[in-house]
């Protein structure tokens, strides 16, 4: 196991988020639905990123001016066929977990109930899936389920997080009454431990919180609250003993928040309205989230566009994303997928592909990035340390589980 810009009402715009950034965050063993998330209207500015709670010391906002790096210019990349097989993607489609890194190669691994909002695979032999009544430990043999942590409010989508060979965080949205909160949305969070198969419930909070990833000393997870606006304003640092809050990081942007495996770095899509602007400008920044306070620096782009959608490569090195004309919501064309060195800040292309249409749904543990498509079964495998590009076949609906 590793881990368009169209004119919306506000409240159809909060829903088909949480959607979108189920999908995007099952990246490191498990996936919601693949569903895209929708953009505000261009006019539109954001609403401003939510105030730090009055019973916690603010945080410093980010200090340092932002820095830019020279990019290379982009180049095509090689297609022709690999000379290596990438690593395989293992995904869950209509009860039955099948490996697949070619268009002819399909491996059937076992069966899982159908019904699955996220799944993940904690060893050849298992599965975790979250279903709506609770979290559920399956052997792949027989397709026999167990439920290991019962929900007490149903679930609408749940994502993975891998905290070590044996341990993982699950975080699962609910369903709340709207006496409860505003949006209808709550957060389950706990951990499971594969030694033992159990799980322990960490927090139960009423409202939708993104699970980001863990604290670079390992002792602390990271969310993200997310609401109706795709605009955001802080990154909570909880412990992972209880789910307590303890700190509360400023980490204003607009769209995505990724962070990379080793905790360090937050990499966040915003967008800039300048004065007399009506458009927004979209960047790319990138957080370095143990420094106090807080420090960001400015991703130098090669040409008007943006980063919609990434991923972080499996040691933290390189940060993985899409670029081309268009806005984080939406590209109106392609210049590939690129890669990011956040310690130069240097840019550079990794891959001619289409990125239009599509999101980067996984990174397998040689660095092999999934790419799939949002409405059909084309997908394609990236080798980013070579360019070389693999198309493969995966159900619109399937849910990335793990690579082997």
């Amino acid at each position: 196991m590793s881990s368009k810009i169209i004119h919306r009402s506000a409240s159809h715009a909060a829903v088909a988020l949480l959607v979108g950034v189920l999908a995007a965050c099952g990246t490191s063993g498990g996936a919601a639905v693949p569903t895209a998330a929708p953009a505000p209207t261009e006019q539109a500015r954001p609403t401003a990123a939510p105030a730090t709670p009055a019973s916690l010391p603010p945080t410093a906002a980010p200090t340092e001016a932002p820095i830019t790096a020279p990019t290379e210019a982009p180049t095509t990349a090689p297609t022709e066929a690999p000379t290596a097989v990438p690593a395989t993607p293992v995904y869950l489609s209509d009860g039955r977990v099948i490996a697949r890194s070619g268009l002819d190669d399909l491996t059937e691994l076992g069966q899982a109930p159908e019904g699955a909002l996220a799944a993940t695979l904690v060893d050849d032999s298992t599965l975790l899936i979250v279903r709506e009544s609770g979290l559920e430990r399956v052997n792949l043999a027989d397709g026999t389920a167990e439920e290991v942590v019962a929900f007490d409010r149903p679930a609408m989508g749940g994502t993975f997080h891998q905290i070590n060979a044996g341990a993982l965080l699950y975080a699962v949205v609910v369903s709340e009454p709207e006496s409860v909160t505003p949006f209808g949305m709550g957060t389950r969070i706990g951990s499971y431990d594969v030694a033992a198969s159990a799980a322990r419930p960490l927090l139960a909070e009423p409202q939708n919180l993104e699970l980001l990833g863990v604290t670079a000393d390992g002792a602390g997870m990271l969310t993200l609250p997310r609401g109706q606006d795709p605009a955001f304003g802080v990154i909570q640092v909880r412990s992972l003993d209880d789910g307590a809050l303890i700190e509360e990081l400023q980490v204003p942007g607009e769209g995505f928040a990724r962070v990379s495996p080793d905790g360090r770095w937050a990499a966040v899509s915003s967008r800039r309205f300048d004065a007399g602007q009506e458009i927004a400008t979209d960047e790319l920044l990138l957080y370095d989230l143990t420094a106090r306070p807080i420090t960001v620096r400015t991703v130098a782009l090669p040409q008007g566009g943006a980063a919609s959608g990434g991923i972080w490569g499996p040691d933290g090195s390189r940060f993985f994303f899409s670029y081309g004309p268009g806005n984080v919501y939406m590209l109106e064309g392609s210049y590939g997928l690129w890669g990011l060195d956040p310690d130069s800040l240097a840019v550079s292309q990794v891959a001619d592909v289409d990125v239009r249409d599509t999101r980067i749904a996984g990174i397998g543990p040689d660095g092999t990035v999934l790419l799939r498509s949002l409405t059909t079964d084309q997908a394609t495998l990236i080798g980013t340390a070579s360019g070389t590009l693999t198309p493969t076949v995966i159900p619109p609906g399937a849910i990335l589980v793990g690579w082997r």
